[in-house]
């Protein structure tokens, strides 16, 4: 019996060690485990959006169709850049008889989904435009994904960031936006909404004055492009604009991070004067009017206190402690 309960004993202990050795190469080398998990949510986010494509087939022509009536929209139009070069000036087939001409809001999208036609049918020339368009927001889903865990990551840790996009790939409402199919703006326009959050929230933290910059300008070039797909940048700039108030208010406020903020600001706004016919009196328009104003005022007031060394003064006559750093 005691030889029986020593090799017992021994046995126990070399289960131990190796499963201490196992955790311990685990927690050492756990970056590839972590993003093995963020590729096989990615895959499984892909896998069960292209689920309905057999669906989504023309009876009568053999080609695929989207399955919502705003994409086939934006389907004609890449068809249409396809076949002719570039978009039409007016699209005679919505609002007869006059047209539609603020095509500007399908444009860049329009021609993403021709060009990406045009590199995936390089590799197969099986492919055709119909089935790009329908795909489309499976392949921006991933894309969006990858920075959403990237801003996730960097806010919390990766635990948090692992369990966030789980829950944003099984959603329904964002499943259904970004289904094979639904081949409308919000896909593309989420992407970069977490691209731009992301950047601006790396320029926010960096101490690096030049890469503070960098960060502020593809975060600035992020919301523009977002600005080109989808009026949902309202969103993206309303976010910032309040973060960076409270931040001012309530936190604490680093010179950098104001020159984070004023990079941000004057990148996306250039970006949507010289690609949207943007002007001076646009900051207040209606598109996205309150949003812009909000975050524009937010930094007027951040740099006066800033400049003129106004702490004192904002402190004495009000109930907020406000913490700058250098």
């Amino acid at each position: 019996m005691e030889e029986g309960s020593t090799k017992e004993v021994l046995d126990n202990d070399a289960l131990e060690k190796r499963k201490q050795k196992v955790f311990a190469y685990l927690k050492k080398d756990k970056n590839w485990i972590i993003w093995g998990i963020f590729v096989f949510i990615a895959w499984f986010g892909f896998w069960i959006r292209t689920r309905n494509l057999s669906l989504l087939k023309d009876v009568t022509t053999g080609l695929y169709i989207p399955a919502d009536p705003d994409a086939f929209a934006i389907w004609r139009y890449a068809k249409y850049i396809l076949e002719n070069g570039q978009l039409m000036n007016i699209d005679y087939m919505r609002y007869y008889p006059w047209g539609f001409g603020n095509l500007v809001d399908f444009k860049f999208l329009s021609y993403l989904i021709t060009y990406l036609y045009k590199f995936l049918h390089f590799f197969n020339s099986s492919i055709t435009i119909e089935y790009v368009d329908i795909l489309y927001p499976a392949i921006a889903f991933v894309v969006g994904l990858l920075f959403f865990f990237l801003l996730v990551k960097k806010l919390f840790d990766y635990r948090v960031a692992l369990l966030s996009t789980l829950l944003l790939t099984i959603i329904p409402p964002y499943l259904f936006r970004t289904a094979s199919g639904i081949g409308d703006k919000e896909a593309l326009g989420m992407v970069f909404f977490f691209m731009g959050l992301y950047f601006f929230y790396c320029g926010w933290e960096e101490r690096n004055i030049k890469k503070t910059l960098l960060f502020g300008v593809l975060s600035g070039l992020c919301t523009g492009l977002m600005g080109l797909v989808w009026g949902g940048m309202a969103f993206l700039v309303s976010i910032i604009g309040l973060f960076s108030l409270i931040c001012f208010v309530f936190l604490e406020y680093r010179q950098n991070q104001f020159l984070s903020y004023a990079t941000w600001y004057i990148s996306f706004y250039a970006f949507m004067f010289i690609f949207r016919d943007y002007n001076i009196n646009s900051i207040i328009g209606v598109y996205f009017g309150i949003a812009a104003t909000l975050a524009l005022f937010v930094g007027i007031f951040n740099y006066i206190v800033l400049k003129y060394s106004l702490k004192d003064g904002i402190e004495k006559n009000s109930k907020f402690h406000i913490k700058f750093l250098a």
